[in-house]
């Protein structure tokens, strides 16, 4: 028998707030698996919160949402490796221009 996890359970479990769990769901990034008739409570497996954990991530590496549904939904390994590639590409800039800014800030700091 598979085990359910709370919407709250499942945000604690992503560093999330249930609220953008909600959000993930009326977008259609992340469904839960099950959702109650009645109460309309939401419900997550492990499999759920994978998912929710890859997401996560992916916006750490601020990639828009829409980006990260259209990789989600890839069916071929070699466009998911091309996403990631692409989406590290784009962290490896960052972290460029990052360590640029503060080199300029360390020289203008030792200038004072």
């Amino acid at each position: 028998m598979e085990k359910y996890f709370s919407i709250g359970e499942a945000a604690k479990a992503v560093h999330a707030t249930t609220e953008t769990l909600r959000h993930y769901d009326r977008i259609g990034l992340v469904k839960p698996s099950k959702k109650d008739e009645w109460t309309k409570y939401r419900y997550y497996t492990e499999q759920d919160i994978v998912r929710l954990h890859t997401v996560r991530l992916l916006q750490l590496m601020d990639l828009p949402l829409r980006e990260i549904q259209k990789a989600l939904e890839y069916d071929d390994l070699e466009k998911i490796v091309a996403f990631l590639a692409q989406a590290e590409k784009k962290a490896d800039e960052k972290i460029a221009a990052l360590q640029y800014s503060k080199s300029k800030i360390q020289l203008a700091r030792e200038d004072y």
